[in-house]
């Protein structure tokens, strides 16, 4: 998976195997990348707030920038692409529940001129003794 893909190209680069604190980045990698269920679990987190992205982040831009610049595009494209998608739907259901709201709206208005016709109808006929339709 992407730990081993990760390690070829650390053991490519021996000088890279430790942070400046002294913390050995193949650990790291295999926290956070030894499996795909681990990768996957990582990657969910570092866009749900499960963990600081900015620490995978870190260790991926120590091991190498291009692995840092991916990981970096990962977070922002997921975070605003979901943030974007959440929103829509959100502001979708919103305009739905609106129209419905305007629509019952409309429908009682009709409701009540109908009734109100209805009454003057029935006004005019009782004022009309004589049927004469005046």
């Amino acid at each position: 998976g992407a730990s081993s893909f990760i390690r070829q190209d650390l053991s490519a680069h021996p000088e890279r195997e430790t942070l400046r604190s002294g913390v050995n980045v193949v650990s790291y990698i295999k926290e956070y990348f030894g499996s795909f269920v681990l990768a996957f679990r990582s990657l969910f987190m570092a866009v749900t707030g499960g963990d600081d992205w900015y620490n995978m982040q870190a260790t991926m831009a120590y091991v190498g920038k291009t692995y840092g610049t991916l990981f970096l595009f990962y977070v922002f494209f997921m975070t605003f692409v979901l943030f974007n998608i959440l929103v829509g739907v959100f502001v979708d259901k919103a305009f739905e529940a609106s129209k419905l709201d305007t629509d019952i709206a409309i429908q009682g208005s009709k409701d009540r001129l109908h009734a109100f016709m209805a009454e003057v109808h029935e006004m005019f006929e009782e004022l009309d003794e004589d049927d004469a339709g005046i």
